[in-house]
Formats: structure tokens, sequence, C-alpha cells
């Protein structure tokens, strides 16, 4: 049966995807955590339609963002925030290719994770999109 969750995480780590699942679960947002061997190298989860999606650059050695190209290509329009390790250029260029909408840099101040998320949420629906890339 397929489920609506608000968020999926395709975050590394066991401990830092409970953290940031148990901060959007403490906000009402439902989060889906997608770790190796659950079906994410393929693109597939059990979700419809999820309004946001949160991808590690470090995932997998730096393959969220291949992995992300992939569900843009197959039809995801969910804005997605990037937690990335460094700001270098070629990572942003390889963001924005990707459709990254919003980038946070690590370590990630769990209040600057939750307003971006909030933030992205609350306009998803809307027809005022919040912006361009945004870094943090």
């Amino acid at each position: 049966m397929v489920r609506t969750v608000q968020c999926v995480l395709l975050v590394g780590g066991p401990r830092w995807s409970d953290v940031l699942a148990e901060r959007l679960r403490a906000e009402g947002i439902t989060a889906e955590r997608l770790t190796p061997g659950t079906g994410a190298e393929a693109g597939r989860w059990a979700v419809e339609s999820p309004a946001l999606v949160v991808v590690d650059g470090d995932w997998q050695g730096g393959a969220a963002l291949e992995l992300l190209q992939r569900w843009r290509s197959g039809g995801l329009q969910a804005p997605v925030i990037l937690l990335a390790s460094q700001g270098s250029a070629s990572l942003m260029d390889r963001a924005l290719q990707a459709g990254v909408t919003f980038v946070l840099t690590k370590p990630v101040d769990l209040e600057l994770f939750l307003g971006a998320v909030l933030r992205l949420l609350h306009h998803r629906g809307s027809k005022r999109w919040p912006g361009p890339l945004r870094i943090a």
C-alpha cells in the first residue's frame, strides 16, 4: 500500500537521520527515512508525492545528487534541501543541475533546518515560489 508522507530523508548515518526525523516529528511533519537497501538506489520509495525531500551530499560517497537527478527525470516535483559538507562552486553547480532548492552547510543547525523545511512546505502549494537556490 502506498502512503503519503510529507518529507523523504535520504541522509547518511542512522543517528543523524533519527535526529532530523525526530525534529520534524516534533513539528507534526511525517518523515520517511531511506537508507541503502530500501530501494532508494532505484528511485523507489513507499510514498506518494512527497512534499519535500532532504538529501545528504555525502550519502553513499556523494551519490545523492545523481540519485536526485534520476528522481527528477522520473517526475519528482518536490522541493529539495541539500545538506552539504562543503560549499564549492562545483558542488553548487551540480546541486542546481539536480534541482536542489535550498542548501544547508554542515554542521547543520537544527533551527535553520526546521526553518527551511517549514518555509518550503508553506510555499509548496503557493503560486509564489520561495525563490532560487539558497545557501545557509
